[in-house]
């Protein structure tokens, strides 16, 4: 009986009615992560866990699967324009450097402050686990909106990693390359944009899409075409406070990063036709980015599976101003990954969409239709949470025979991962408290965290061939240049080589992961590639094999293949004075040889010695 004047209400419905309340009280304590270990088929007793433990919970999965690196493949790219930046001295020869389109001008600002004061790699690491845990409080708050629990939020967290460890179409991932990246912020910020939207508060979800858009340029086109499509959608007719001062943070914000850019897209003249653009661009640099036809069948499936479901739930789910925002903002999702395939995929017919990138954007859709499996799940029960647990239990096996054989390719990610979801069945069965549970975590995270300041990445996460890295005897090559050699010298290098700028300080004639975007600007860098290689003969380079890895290994075998006196030649064409070759060149160059590396796989020569006669080092 509601408490309304007049009532009368018994003793022992008072008492009743406090006893409800005070354990609704408890449960607001506790609110149940239990449910989660049901789903497992464990019947805990008790309802455990809080919001920050399942936050906690989906965020250690995630960095178990995508693992920590600073410095390493596509990161050490997008610290080149920042390291210039702080030192304008540095890499002023440079031609990648000084003469094509660096568009992240926030991240590279922020990337240069933190340089000049000491604090880049403590402060990236800071920021990246900062990001894991924006991602998972924006993706639970998203899953209760929509009507889930912790339960089904978790759910979801395992079959969005069990679907190719999270993957959408192109690759993209939420925590790109593992690294804090400025696509990985505008990401997350994107994320939280679409949760206020639903949520129904127009203001703080401009702010935050504003915010994606001032980190990325992709981003920042695609929120402007949300931000309209949702509104036209949504059958408004007038413009509400909160509509106005979202509208104005994301069009400023936005507006930061476009019309930099655009001054130096207008200022660039010449283009090249459009199939060659796709040719190099697309189907020899990022053929796994822009290709569909060369994406995985398991890419595609693991994307397109939970569809039809994700369908089911939305027409199952009570009618909600909630549940109609998301479906709208996943068909507008949907409508630019159709355009997007039709357009720049199976058929191509403007380079800018081939350079919007719209592939990137399917992780949102991908995220919801997991959200929408995971919440069917949990309110049908019974058979669908047996298949589940087969399901996790298959793959437990699985991955737990990948994490045997080749550890050294696999990391150990799914060990990891499932030594989480194992944690969280575990406290739901035994009832272990809330405090010996953070414990757990920890005693698990903090080894993480001391072994990521020592070496920068996290011994975990997924590994993909052709990102993995320059090695140990590359890397000590280029600290000896950057203690030994001019500031402003210039070296030829292995062009399948990632991270030379960086370490060393100093300028390349070119490599393979230094693309420009814009197709003005890739004549230069085709005809370099070709110089070095020697390749001129065939004028071809998509000879070369795919996907990146096999790229990059070919590119590395044809280097070693090409005789020493081209590739003298060769540097001296582009002012370089120092060629970094992976072999000897032989005794007739010795007097040149200034550095190899104590596995003999790099070989330095200066190539001032040879023009001026300089004596013979000492033995290396």
């Amino acid at each position: 009986m509601d408490d309304v004047p007049g009532a009368t209400v018994s003793g022992g419905e008072t008492t009743r009615r406090r006893e409800g309340a005070k354990a609704r009280e408890e449960q607001k304590k506790e609110i149940p992560l239990a449910p989660f270990a049901s789903l497992l088929g464990f019947a805990p007793s008790r309802a455990l866990g809080s919001a920050a433990l399942s936050v906690a919970l989906g965020a250690a999965m995630t960095l178990c699967v995508r693992g920590y690196r600073f410095g390493e493949s596509n990161h050490a790219v997008y610290l080149i324009d920042a390291l210039r930046r702080s030192d304008p001295a540095l890499l002023r020869n440079d031609w990648w450097t000084q003469s094509t389109l660096q568009y992240h001008f926030v991240f590279n600002a922020l990337t240069a402050g933190l340089m000049r004061l000491g604090i880049l790699e403590a402060a990236f690491l800071a920021g990246y686990l900062a990001l894991a845990v924006l991602l998972h409080v924006a993706w639970r708050k998203l899953t209760i909106r929509l009507g889930g629990t912790d339960a089904a939020y978790l759910l979801s967290v395992v079959l969005f990693y069990l679907l190719a460890g999270g993957v959408g179409l192109g690759m993209y991932h939420f925590l790109q390359d593992a690294s804090f990246l400025p696509s990985n912020i505008a990401n997350v910020a994107m994320l939280w944009g679409v949760y206020l939207w639903i949520a129904g508060t127009p203001a703080s979800a401009g702010v935050c899409l504003g915010l994606a858009g001032l980190f990325h340029i992709n981003h920042a086109l695609a929120a402007l075409g949300l931000w309209a499509g949702a509104s036209l959608f949504e059958g408004r007719r007038t413009f509400t406070r909160g509509w106005m001062i979202g509208a104005l943070a994301l069009v400023a914000l936005c507006s930061a990063q476009i019309i930099p850019s655009l001054r130096v897209v207008l200022a660039r003249t010449g283009k090249l036709p459009l199939a060659e653009f796709v040719d190099l661009f697309v189907r020899l640099r990022h053929p796994h980015h822009f290709d569909p036809r060369a994406w995985h069948w398991g890419v595609w499936l693991s994307f397109l599976v939970p569809l039809p479901v994700a369908a089911v739930a939305y027409h199952a789910a009570p009618a909600s101003p909630e549940r109609g925002r998301a479906g709208r903002l996943f068909a507008l999702f949907g409508a630019m990954l159709l355009l997007a395939l039709v357009g720049a995929g199976f058929w191509f017919v403007s380079e800018t969409l081939v350079q919007l990138n719209l592939y990137r954007f399917s992780i949102y859709p991908k995220l919801l239709s997991c959200v929408a499996l995971a919440w069917l799940i949990e309110k049908r029960g019974g058979a669908a949470r047996g298949v589940v647990t087969g399901s996790l239990l298959v793959m437990l096996a699985a991955c737990g025979f990948l994490a045997m054989y080749r550890p050294d390719r696999h990391n150990l990610h799914a060990a990891f991962f499932f030594l989480a979801v194992a944690l969280a069945a575990l406290a739901g069965q035994y009832g272990v408290r809330r405090g010996l549970v953070f414990a757990m975590f920890v005693a698990i995270a903090l080894p993480l965290a001391a072994y990521a300041a020592g070496r920068r990445q996290l011994p975990v996460g997924i590994r993909v061939e052709g990102l993995e890295g320059d090695d140990a005897d590359y890397r000590s090559v280029a600290a000896w240049a950057r203690e030994n050699t001019p500031v402003e010298a210039v070296f030829l290098v292995p062009p399948d080589e990632e991270s030379f700028r960086l370490r060393a300080r100093r300028a390349i004639v070119i490599n393979f992961k230094g693309v420009p975007q814009l197709s003005a600007e890739l004549p230069e860098w085709r005809d370099r590639l070709l110089d070095v290689l020697d390749l001129h003969a065939t004028g071809d380079l998509l000879a070369l094999p795919r996907p990146m890895g096999r790229t990059l290994g070919a590119i590395r075998a044809r280097y070693t293949d090409v005789p020493p006196e081209h590739l003298f030649t060769v540097a001296g064409k582009y002012g370089a004075r120092f060629a970094l070759l992976t072999r000897r060149a032989g005794s007739d160059h010795d007097r040149a040889l200034v550095y190899s590396d104590r596995n003999s796989r790099y070989f330095l020569y200066d190539l001032a010695r040879e023009t001026q006669g300089h004596p013979a080092p000492p033995e290396l």
